[in-house]
């Protein structure tokens, strides 16, 4: 089996690293596994400092003649056997390369689309061509995603579920650094129990309302630093609300920083208070790490969490449940450490990227077969 992936991201998200984890695992099950994305792309690099096969081409925007041109000539330069898209523009990309009249012809390997988002497709008619047109599949991260693009109108022969997956720290061979390292780079040590989150500064994130909730925590404990790793739109702004709230010396603001999973290990609480998600790869990280999570039921996060087990849920865009659940946490080391223990075993059987990996060559391996 020959399989092509198509990335088009010009960031490093957590979409880039499931695909760095496929290929990977593909190429050592015996799969060829090549990614075709924008030339200089973050995992172009990235897939070619690990040796991994990439092919790079011209890109301007994903509907442009000469894009599609230039990636209908990778479909015809070798014959596949399943073409894989990662993002949104890929599956437009992708699509319309299938339907547009090649220069050189070529054989149209099995369509298949990762879902990772949780808000509903739009329902133009461009967009509902673009979802609804025979002869795709679905692989959706979580059961959410998946229940979303059904009622959409998606027949749920063409829908598969997937979760991501993470590396275990007893496998990721990297030496990772201890916690005391880790708290020294993001200069925090010595400064009580330290909450965490990872994610990109944007409005769905709900960095705002974290913001609400730890100015609530610190009414009843000043012992603790937040740490917000990750940069965007809303920095600025949020920047203003720490302020406003009194909590400067409360909440660092880390900023981009690469490889940014290695860092839960410098958490005593994850917190993920998204107001939409997918699924959310760092909470499967922290989780990995046998750090407990504080985080909202939006979207597949309760995939993701087992409440009151491995993490505590709460409602999204609600500061004062969120507080009240990291408070929890903070004033019951017992339960923090109950938690740790659960979430590492529970994310060893379930949510490895090696799980990942295979129920997706599954997924690969039906799809050929009837294609």
């Amino acid at each position: 089996m020959k399989v092509l992936h198509l990335d088009t991201g010009r960031e490093w998200r957590g979409g880039q690293q499931q695909v760095l984890h496929l290929t990977h695992g593909l190429e050592d099950r015996g799969v060829t596994s090549v990614v075709a994305t924008p030339q200089d792309s973050p995992i172009a690099h990235r897939l070619q400092d690990e040796g991994l096969p990439v092919i790079e081409f011209p890109y301007t925007r994903h509907f442009a003649p000469r894009t599609i041109q230039a990636f209908q000539k990778v479909l015809a330069d070798q014959q596949w056997d399943i073409l894989h898209m990662h993002t949104s523009h890929a599956h437009t990309l992708g699509f319309l390369s299938l339907k547009m009249p090649p220069r050189k012809p070529f054989v149209k390997p099995a369509f298949v689309v990762s879902r990772r988002v949780d808000f509903v497709p739009n329902r133009d008619p461009v967009s509902r061509l673009k979802y609804t047109a025979a002869g795709q599949h679905f692989i959706c991260v979580s059961e959410a995603i998946r229940d979303i693009l059904f009622q959409y109108g998606i027949p749920e022969k063409q829908l598969y579920v997937v979760h991501s997956g993470v590396s275990m720290p007893e496998s990721n061979g990297d030496g990772s650094a201890s916690r005391e390292a880790l708290r020294d780079e993001l200069g925090v040590n010595g400064n009580g129990l330290i909450l965490g989150t990872i994610g990109n500064l944007v409005p769905h994130k709900g960095h705002q309302f974290l913001i609400g909730a730890l100015a609530k925590v610190r009414e009843v404990r000043q012992d603790f630093r937040a740490v917000l790793v990750g940069g965007g739109e809303l920095e600025s702004n949020l920047r203003s609300r720490a302020r406003a709230a009194g909590l400067e010396e409360h909440i660092v603001f880390a900023g981009q920083i690469p490889n940014a999973a290695r860092l839960v290990g410098a958490f005593d609480i994850y917190v993920h208070p998204s107001v939409e998600e997918g699924l959310g790869t760092s909470i499967l990280d922290a989780g990995a790490a046998g750090i407990p999570v504080v985080a909202t039921r939006a979207g597949g996060i309760p995939e993701a969490v087992l409440d009151g087990k491995t993490g505590l849920l709460v409602p999204p865009a609600n500061p004062a449940a969120l507080a009240d659940a990291m408070l929890k946490l903070m004033e019951d080391a017992a339960l923090r450490e109950s938690m740790r223990g659960a979430a590492t075993q529970w994310i060893g059987r379930s949510r490895t990227k090696e799980n990942m990996i295979d129920q997706t060559l599954s997924v690969y391996r039906k799809i050929h077969s009837k294609h």
